[in-house]
């Protein structure tokens, strides 16, 4: 999985920041959740200059799906839909920009 941003642009995608999100491991319990630590994105591009006003996204890049074994058992599951939200809009400002240290 994998959080980024995204300038929108005369309908283009170019990502300006990402981050790879650690992989889920190990024994998961019934109905539990994955929380992931998201870095705070310092309106930069990923060569560290500032961005220019325009629209954003941020989304999470995730597989079609999961698979996963239920303890004591040998057949593969597979999870689908595995988040109903998977990104945010934002315009930015240059007011946004110039407030950044």
């Amino acid at each position: 999985m994998e959080y980024q941003i995204v300038k929108i642009e005369d309908g283009q995608e170019q990502v300006m920041f990402s981050h790879k999100l650690a992989p889920l491991t190990g024994e998961v319990p019934e109905y539990g959740w994955y929380e992931a630590k998201l870095p705070v994105w310092n309106l930069k591009d990923s060569d560290g200059r500032p961005v220019t006003p325009g629209t954003y996204v941020a989304k999470i890049v995730i597989p079609d799906g999961l698979q996963y074994t239920v303890e004591g058992s040998a057949e593969v599951q597979t999870l689908t839909r595995l988040s109903r939200f998977t990104k945010w809009e934002y315009d930015i400002k240059q007011d946004d920009i110039d407030s950044v240290p």
